[in-house]
């Protein structure tokens, strides 16, 4: 049986002397690992298409029993080949494909992250301030998997306070009266740009991102983060 669906590539990996292992996050089945064979011969109808982040229509077949699909078919709908050209934001991308390989699931419909990655990179391509655009989609990673609470409820006596630290294992955003010695301070300027990036599409950030992105906000996502796929994903960003 052949499926169709629309996929981002995530990452490529040698297989053989002509094939790539190559992961997808598909709209319809999450994430999916399948055999492009044949992909490395210079008249392969794959060639230039299974680049990172570029958005495809793929055609594949999987049996049940078997991890790994074959890929049939890739056809390119809109390439993101173009913004790797620009260092830095070469290593945005690269950390936003490497925190999906680990943190998007297999055989589960994710409609919400699926557009997440289509308004973040289109953000890119409109020149959106790079800083920014990468912490939105932290954001709201994090958000879409259940795991960055609400910043206008205390996460341990659940009343709507002021918000004042933010402390992962105590339940997150906490008010004074709950508060941890050595959790996160959180400020007005933090809050406020939470709404923002909860309320706003990525591509309205042309005019915000003028300002400096809050480092301790930085901080909680990229802890946070870490935290959630259980290792450290930012170490292209430190080179």
């Amino acid at each position: 049986m052949i499926d169709k669906s629309e996929a981002y590539i995530l990452k490529k990996y040698d297989l053989t002397e002509s094939s790539y292992l190559v992961h997808f996050f598909t709209r319809e089945l999450g994430a999916l690992k399948l055999v492009a064979k044949g992909a490395k011969r210079s008249k392969s109808n794959f060639r230039g298409n299974l680049e990172i982040l570029n958005l495809l229509e793929i055609e594949f077949s999987k049996k049940e029993q078997n991890d790994l699909g074959v890929l049939r078919r890739a056809e390119l709908i809109e390439s993101s080949y173009d913004l790797f050209s620009n260092y830095q934001t070469a290593k945005y991308l690269f950390t936003i494909s490497e925190i999906l390989s680990k943190g998007a699931k297999e055989n589960l419909k994710e409609e919400a992250l699926f557009r997440l990655i289509g308004a973040v990179i289109e953000s890119y391509k409109d020149g959106i301030d790079g800083e920014w655009l990468f912490n939105y989609f932290l954001l709201w990673f994090l958000k879409l998997n259940g795991v960055f609470p609400s910043p206008f409820v205390c996460g341990k006596c659940r009343r709507k306070s002021k918000i004042v630290v933010f402390d992962i294992d105590e339940g997150g955003f906490l008010c004074a009266k709950c508060k941890t010695e050595d959790a996160i301070n959180v400020d007005d300027k933090m809050i406020e740009v939470i709404k923002e990036i909860l309320e706003y599409h990525p591509g309205e950030f042309k005019d915000k991102n003028k300002r400096e992105f809050p480092k301790g906000l930085k901080s909680m996502l990229y802890f946070n983060t870490c935290h959630f796929l259980g290792s450290d994903v930012f170490t292209i960003l430190k080179g």
